[in-house]
């Protein structure tokens, strides 16, 4: 009797501790700060291509309506996340062309 009460104190202790202990956050920052609702895709041309932690960024040109070149950059997952992807420092290059879909910010 003496061990199954010990036991119960023991398993009452433990689920108290553990609810009261701060736990881990899920996620280390949201994606508020962008539209989801929408995505926007642009013919560019890669001016940098920065693989840094923590996020890779990608600084590229587009033509606007009237032939000016306007300026964008992308933030990307960490570069981590993307080399299991198969990306690498070199991936994109300046001068590249390429085709970026993605959602603008807000």
């Amino acid at each position: 009797m003496r061990n199954v009460r010990w036991t119960g104190l023991c398993a009452l202790a433990l689920g108290l501790l553990t609810a009261i202990a701060p736990k881990p956050a899920l996620a280390h920052h949201s994606m508020s700060a962008y539209d989801s609702s929408r995505s926007v895709t642009l013919k560019a041309t890669i001016t940098n291509f920065a693989w840094t932690n923590p996020h890779v960024q990608i600084q590229f040109e587009v033509r606007d309506d009237n032939g000016n070149v306007v300026p964008w950059m992308a933030e990307c997952p960490s570069p981590g996340r993307l080399s299991k992807r198969g990306w690498s420092e070199s991936t994109l290059k300046p001068g590249d062309q390429v085709t970026i879909i993605g959602n603008p910010a807000k």
